[in-house]
């Protein structure tokens, strides 16, 4: 039995062989039309997701940013890059870099504004505000503004280091900017 569960595969590939080679039309040069005639070209053109190209831009950011806190001269010029949610009742998060005078300016201007307020009223007024940025809060960032893109001037016309990393985070941009534009807003 064993014999038989061995020799009977092969003999049914023989007997399908001797078939093919009886068949008529069986010359390379018909087998080579059939192939034409019947196959499809696809061309396939590969892209690398977004997501590639936006991870290499915060690797970028987070490198030149790590070198620039450690050349600022104030505390309150260091860079942090988080995550954040744009609106407090949003689930949906984007990545922000901003210099810690700016978390200063907006935690004291909260301070100011909704200390003796509720939490709804708090959402009420932070919901009227979406159609534009607090001029208050735009005022007081622009005054301090002025004097770290100073001192961050300064620090590129110095360091050929801090000009090589903010030169591969731009280039970064341009790639992603470049591969996968953003959508046109109509």
């Amino acid at each position: 039995m064993k014999i038989l569960q061995f020799y009977l595969p092969i003999l049914l590939l023989a007997s399908f062989a001797s078939d093919a080679q009886n068949e008529p039309n069986n010359s390379p040069a018909s087998e080579a039309k059939i192939i034409s005639e019947d196959t499809e070209n696809i061309e396939v053109r590969g892209q690398r997701p977004a997501s590639f190209y936006r991870k290499i831009v915060i690797e970028r950011e987070d490198q030149f940013f790590a070198k620039l806190n450690t050349l600022v001269t104030s505390d309150d010029f260091n860079v942090t890059c988080e995550q954040k949610k744009k609106y407090a009742f949003s689930r949906i998060r984007t990545r922000y870099c901003e210099a810690k005078f700016v978390s200063k300016i907006k935690a004291a201007l909260f301070e100011e504004q909704y200390a003796s307020m509720s939490l709804s009223q708090i959402l009420k007024a932070e919901f009227k505000s979406l159609s534009g940025p607090n001029a208050q809060l735009k005022r007081r960032i622009s005054n301090r503004n002025s004097d770290f893109l100073n001192e961050v001037k300064s620090l590129l016309e110095n360091d050929p280091e801090l000009v090589k990393l903010y030169r591969e985070l731009e280039a970064a941009k341009s790639t992603l900017a470049t591969a996968h534009p953003p959508p046109v807003s109509k």
